[in-house]
């Protein structure tokens, strides 16, 4: 399976800065799959950054991002009712969910913490969920991506 990445609305206006070029370049080699939504507060968000809107559309055209549709965005809401968040992005921890997304991307603590949260994103096999070090060195960032690539994944 290929490793699905998830960044934050957040960030959507810091997509050309160089915290998150690593990040990207390893989306557009291939080596991490980028996963969004067209439901709720992501594709609201998504609407209002038509630049970052467009880029998903042209990562999904190359076969680098993958939309995942509201009614799966809805049973995942369900699975996490009742459950404690720490932040107001329930709808990225069912992106989470619904993805299998093993990597999340924002600036935002207390989604860190969800995200990191066991009970309520278990992991996915033997793999555990990470957060893209944003404020780390650029080699550090490299480094992260470098470890997690896409087995099987086929380069056009």
């Amino acid at each position: 399976m290929c490793i699905r990445a998830i960044i934050d609305a957040n960030l959507f206006g810091d997509l050309q800065a160089a915290k998150i070029k690593p990040l990207l370049r390893w989306i557009d080699r291939k080596d991490g799959l980028l996963v969004y939504s067209d439901a709720g507060e992501y594709s609201d968000e998504l609407k209002k950054s038509r630049k970052t809107l467009e880029l998903f559309i042209a990562y999904r055209r190359q076969g680098s991002a993958t939309l995942i549709r509201g009614s799966g965005i809805e049973a995942a809401k369900g699975q996490i009712t009742g459950r404690e968040l720490r932040s107001n992005d329930a709808h990225i921890i069912a992106l989470a969910r619904a993805s299998e997304a093993m990597v999340l991307c924002t600036d935002d603590e207390l989604l860190k913490r969800d995200f990191l949260n066991k009970d309520l994103l278990p992991n996915v096999g033997n793999d555990a969920r990470a957060v893209y070090p944003l404020n780390a060195a650029r080699g550090t960032q490299r480094n992260f991506v470098g470890k997690r690539k896409c087995a099987n994944r086929r380069r056009s």
